[in-house]
């Protein structure tokens, strides 16, 4: 069964500044134009040569790694001390023993969620 990260060490979160991430976006939309074949992890299953026939894009996958958190679903692995506003992810509650504390800002209904820009 999997379970919360068990390394402190990789349990740190990091942020970047401002300017180190558009730097960093700038560099990644380059590495995209340049592509021959682009595959884009998502939250959900998507085909994205069948929306963009002319692109080089593929995506298809399951596979989102907390870009949802922004919109008040949890994740699994985030840290107790995580800075989300989501609290710790479900694993790592698990792993302490501990439940969600109610100031923990998720959303009650999956179904009323609106998706993030990452989502897009």
């Amino acid at each position: 069964m999997a379970h919360g990260i068990s390394d402190p060490e990789n349990r740190k979160e990091h942020f970047d500044a401002a300017t180190k991430l558009n730097e960093k976006l700038n560099l990644l939309s380059q590495w995209i134009k340049e592509s021959e074949h682009f595959i884009v992890f998502t939250g959900m299953p998507i085909f994205l040569h069948e929306i963009f026939p002319k692109s080089n894009f593929i995506g298809i996958d399951c596979l989102g790694a907390g870009i949802s958190t922004s919109t008040g679903i949890p994740d699994f692995r985030s840290g107790m001390d995580t800075v989300l506003k989501t609290r710790p992810g479900e694993w790592e509650l698990e792993d302490h023993k501990a439940k969600r504390l109610k100031s923990a800002a998720i959303i009650d209904d999956m179904q009323t969620a609106i998706p993030s820009i990452a989502h897009m």
